[in-house]
């Protein structure tokens, strides 16, 4: 991502839910792998980026249509994209106003993309869109250990003080 993108202060103005159904069409997913791209909303841990790759992947093996996407294609795609957004600094839509001329819808840029990406590529593309780079996974694993221990220890300092109180000892 250039740095001009975070500098300006983009903002790519994408739902998950409108990220979902780009992937639906670009992936053409019928039913089955619809519902398969709809459990990251079941709190099992893996977040919407997750669940993309899980379902891409079964096509990994397939020819993607053109040429491999490489760095900079996405890096124009995310300024086109961001130059829509009503968020974006005046700076950058006129930059890519210069730069690119006449805009193309981003659900039609973002199509596009999507169609040529492999499963790991759309993963982190997507987590490049909503901003959130670090897998949801591990913050959740992290804060649900430290709320485990947290609990246990309240557990254990209310049983002592019960158990201590009835019977006058202190168990450890």
């Amino acid at each position: 991502m250039s740095l001009s993108r975070t500098a300006t202060g983009s903002w790519f103005n994408l739902s998950t839910r409108q990220l979902e159904k780009m992937i639906e069409r670009a992936q053409c997913l019928g039913p089955s792998r619809v519902s398969d791209l709809q459990r990251w909303k079941a709190n099992d841990g893996a977040d919407f980026a997750s669940c993309v790759e899980r379902v891409m992947i079964i096509t990994d093996c397939e020819p993607k249509l053109g040429p491999n996407v490489t760095l900079n294609e996405i890096d124009e795609v995310l300024d086109q994209i961001a130059a829509s957004s009503p968020f974006t600094s005046a700076a950058l839509k006129e930059r890519a106003k210069q730069k690119y001329g006449q805009s193309i819808r981003r659900d039609n840029l973002l199509l596009t993309l999507f169609r040529r990406l492999c499963s790991s590529e759309a993963k982190w593309m997507i987590r490049m869109l909503s901003k959130c780079l670090c897998p949801p996974a591990a913050t959740q694993k992290r804060r649900r250990g430290n709320q485990l221990h947290a609990l246990w220890s309240c557990a254990a300092a209310f049983s002592e003080q019960l158990v201590g109180g009835i019977t006058g000892r202190k168990y450890r």
